[in-house]
């Protein structure tokens, strides 16, 4: 027995049960505590709450919007949260919209005709055209849009052609409003109302509070911290809605907002982008968020026929904030296609050879099963393989799942599906 040993001996440290009773007979803390809890039940009703460990639960530990994107995914613990605020940040053009576009697709794939999904618009009204035909959002064409595309065409659409037009998986809304103030009431209630799966806002950069609104160009009403402070008193009341249940049930929705960067005045340009930045919505949007995910957009070539030329856009990405059960420091690339949107096929092949579960020998590509180390199929040349890994049925999907089953077994990763 060491002397620390000898001296605990006997203290109140060292026996298996602890007294709770307090000095002169009185209430236990246990007693105390179960007397307060009724008190706060009674005094706050739903407005205040305590609560041990076993009688919640964190929504972004239980459920996470995927993105599809296999690397983003794994470095997010399974995707963005639930149960609060996520940004995307980047530069002009970036490929920030197109990230959250890919987050409202990849749900509706998962959720089918039940997905429930919602945009913000500060800039210009949604993009309908570049998320349906580019990124792949199911969202249903009006049809004066369907009119302008067929006096494009000079010709009709054929039935099956406007039957793509009007089709829609689930439901997704636009919201609008005159001013950021009327925008973040509907917004609050969006999320209050617990109705959406996904609410996405585009974006913080471009919002008009009703004081310049309500007044011209001369009059110079952007002083005293201007969209600031809209966006403090919105993250103020907003944060209620995802920390106090409602009828013992927690908010599950995921509500990502895009935001663009400028650069300081005086800025390092030696020093990284990301240091260089600063980051619209003042400081309670920086506390209010649980991620932030910072793209960077590069020139994306490829030679054709003896000729260079422009296919699209690589992207950088990397976590600049991470709770809600992932961590800051993530970084990976994708690809961002002309006339495709997010490439997922690549990505989901790079991640597929990084671990092994896709072998390439010359020109030959195999997928093969960790399990048996036996081949699944083969295919001569990446692009045939590309072709195979989308078309054969539930490839993808079972390469997917093995990316992540790897990561898990083999480095002792957490990922959270979604549900």
């Amino acid at each position: 027995m060491t002397s620390l040993s000898r001296r605990l001996e006997g203290t109140p440290m060292a026996t298996k049960k602890r007294k709770t009773a307090t000095r002169g007979g009185g209430p236990t803390r246990l007693e105390r505590r179960q007397a307060f809890q009724a008190h706060i039940k009674k005094e706050y009703k739903d407005t205040g709450l305590i609560m041990r460990g076993d009688e919640y639960e964190a929504p972004f530990m239980v459920r996470r919007i995927p993105t599809g994107i296999l690397e983003l995914d794994l470095a997010l613990n399974g995707g963005f949260p639930c149960g609060g605020v996520s940004e995307i940040i980047g530069a002009e053009s970036s490929g920030k919209t197109t990230l959250l576009n890919q987050v409202f697709s990849y749900q509706q794939q998962i959720l089918g005709k039940d997905a429930m999904l919602g945009i913000a618009m500060t800039e210009q009204p949604f993009d309908k055209g570049h998320a349906k035909f580019n990124c792949g959002v199911n969202i249903a064409i009006h049809p004066k849009e369907i009119d302008a595309i067929e006096a494009t065409l000079k010709r009709k659409l054929t039935k099956e052609e406007s039957a793509i037009m009007g089709s829609q998986t689930g439901e997704f809304d636009e919201f609008a409003a005159g001013t950021v103030e009327a925008l973040y009431d509907m917004l609050l209630d969006a999320v209050a109302s617990r109705t959406y799966h996904v609410l996405g806002l585009d974006s913080w950069g471009s919002i008009l509070t009703e004081a310049e609104e309500g007044s011209n160009m001369q009059d110079k009403m952007y002083a005293g911290g201007g969209g600031a402070n809209v966006n403090a008193s919105w993250a103020r009341r907003l944060s209620p809605e995802f920390v106090v249940p409602k009828d013992g049930n927690r908010n599950y929705t995921a509500l990502i907002g895009i935001n663009q960067y400028r650069m300081k005045m005086n800025a390092n340009p030696k020093a990284g982008a990301m240091k260089q930045m600063s980051v619209q919505g003042g400081y309670a949007l920086k506390h209010i968020k649980l991620v932030s995910i910072f793209l960077e957009s590069f020139d994306l070539w490829e030679e054709t026929s003896g000729k260079r030329k422009r296919v699209g856009k690589k992207i950088k990405w990397t976590v600049m904030k991470g709770k809600a059960g992932c961590h800051d420091g993530g970084t990976g690339e994708y690809e961002i296609r002309y006339g495709v949107g997010i490439d997922i096929l690549r990505e989901h092949l790079m991640a597929g050879l990084l671990r092994g579960l896709i072998v390439s020998k010359g020109s030959w590509y195999y997928l093969m099963d960790p399990s048996d180390d036996s081949e699944i199929f083969k295919a001569q040349g990446k692009d045939a393989f590309l072709a195979l890994l989308k078309n054969e049925d539930g490839a993808l999907e079972w390469l997917r799942d093995s990316v992540i089953d790897y990561e898990v077994r083999e480095n002792g990763a957490s990922f959270i599906p979604p549900r």
